[in-house]
């Protein structure tokens, strides 16, 4: 049991360390009046989702969380 929680406290951190590390990026300065940086021509969206690390983070939750009962139920079986 404690070496499915060491690799389940893994993936958690490769899946948690880049949606951190994107989070702790300073935002550009400079900004025009409609939110773009002057000159790169790319209008701005505003996606209700993010970059979807929201989804992606809650998809690997469940999917370990499903992996987890597997888990327990073989063993509860064997």
């Amino acid at each position: 049991m404690k070496n499915n929680i060491m690799k389940f406290l893994s993936v958690i951190v490769f899946i948690l360390g880049p949606a951190i590390m994107s989070l702790a990026q300073p935002l550009p300065n400079g900004l025009g009046p409609d939110g773009v940086l002057p000159g790169s021509g790319a209008p701005t969206v505003n996606c209700p989702i993010g970059n979807g690390y929201l989804i992606l983070l809650a998809l690997a939750f469940s999917y370990g969380i499903y992996k987890t009962w597997q888990l327990r139920k073989a063993e509860k079986t064997a």
